[in-house]
């Protein structure tokens, strides 16, 4: 990213910090976004650190402020191909604490953090992406 907008002289891209999610107080370090886009990384943690990571969505985002998570989910508690139950496998293999999150389970989670499913939409390989929204406050 900052060698990016670097080269290009882009000047409304603001260099990257790097944040540890799966500690609650990265949200205080992000307040006040529009837009959150995460990418590939539920998969990689825990029931747990996800519900810490849409907590921290959920206090980092203005008033009606967007958020897009893209990655592999189950849906409705199936895999839904042969190369997810491979990957999935080998995620729970290597910690049995990781692995696809479930559709259902995700947006129920959103709604628990006050958080609006605007759309979901189906991805290339299989995967989704959820844009949800903030409730407005006022």
């Amino acid at each position: 990213i900052a060698a990016r907008s670097s080269e290009k002289q882009l000047k409304n891209i603001l260099p990257p910090i790097n944040l540890d999610v799966t500690n609650a107080a990265w949200a205080d370090i992000c307040a006040k976004q529009d837009f959150i886009l995460l990418v590939n990384l539920l998969h990689l943690v825990s029931d747990g650190e996800a519900e810490l990571i849409i907590a921290g969505i959920a206090k980092s985002l203005n008033p009606r402020g967007r958020c897009i998570i893209y990655g592999p989910f189950m849906r409705n508690g199936e895999l839904t191909s042969g190369g997810d139950e491979d990957f999935h496998r080998s995620l729970i293999e290597a910690n049995p604490d990781i692995g696809y999150k479930d559709d259902k389970w995700i947006i129920e989670l959103f709604q628990k953090h006050s958080l609006k499913t605007i759309n979901v939409i189906e991805m290339p390989a299989n995967n989704l992406a959820f844009v949800i929204e903030k409730g407005n406050t006022k």
